[in-house]
């Protein structure tokens, strides 16, 4: 499908100058200029929808005691979605950070639009950020991307790091949900065993006892 054309268009700050090379997945990509004098790159749609409004100089300019104003400030303690942005950059490009393997070290990347903060402040603040939600990815082997992440609470999280989290037996790796479908298991089951110390030979093997079947708790050997 043909881009539309944005040359000349505003959005915000920026005025759109041209066209340059599509991002990865073949979307348009427009070089802008900020009033601030600077130059910005995003892409098309998100310059549409309003998620991309400057080159980052507005979340800058906002005043302190803005609603919207989520930018750390010397002397005080990083705002609660500032720490959600710089930890998700942290653990995909910094590889003495502890969960770089999980993370970069598998390939996950953080977007192009998302490298500044003020796109993914507008991003979150538009798609339901709570002081008591945390960023999910929907797709755990996707990137962190407007298309792919959410906000859920973070007992969900933790119960999608259990059900993703990539396990082997007998020399072939799957996530928890598809090792249940192919051993006809209830997910919870197996995510239930493996939390209280089975090893997984045991947890994919035991026969299941009903909702009061006894634990035993032994050493994680995956």
């Amino acid at each position: 499908m043909k881009a539309i054309d944005e040359t000349g268009n505003r959005y915000g700050r920026l005025v759109v100058v041209g066209r340059v090379e599509s991002d990865h997945k073949g979307q348009a990509m427009w070089e802008c200029e900020c009033e601030c004098g600077s130059s910005h790159i995003a892409r098309g749609a998100l310059l549409r929808n309003g998620t991309v409004r400057s080159c980052g100089c507005l979340a800058k300019d906002t005043p302190p005691g803005n609603a919207t104003h989520m930018m750390s400030r010397p002397g005080k303690k990083h705002n609660r979605l500032y720490r959600i942005w710089t930890g998700m950059k942290t653990r995909c490009s910094n590889n003495n950070d502890p969960s770089y393997p999980n993370y970069g070290g598998r390939g996950i990347s953080v977007c192009d639009e998302w490298q500044e903060f003020q796109p993914f402040m507008e991003w979150a603040l538009k798609n339901g950020y709570k002081k008591d939600l945390t960023i999910d990815r929907k797709n755990n082997d996707g990137h962190y991307e407007p298309e792919n992440c959410r906000f859920i609470t973070l007992g969900e999280n933790q119960r999608n790091k259990t059900t993703n989290h990539r396990i082997t037996y007998r020399g072939e790796t799957k996530i928890l949900e598809e090792w249940a479908k192919t051993l006809g298991v209830n997910s919870r089951t197996l995510q239930m065993r493996l939390s209280r110390g089975w090893r997984v030979e045991d947890a994919f093997t035991r026969p299941v006892r009903g909702a009061g079947e006894r634990m035993t708790r032994r050493l994680v050997s995956v």
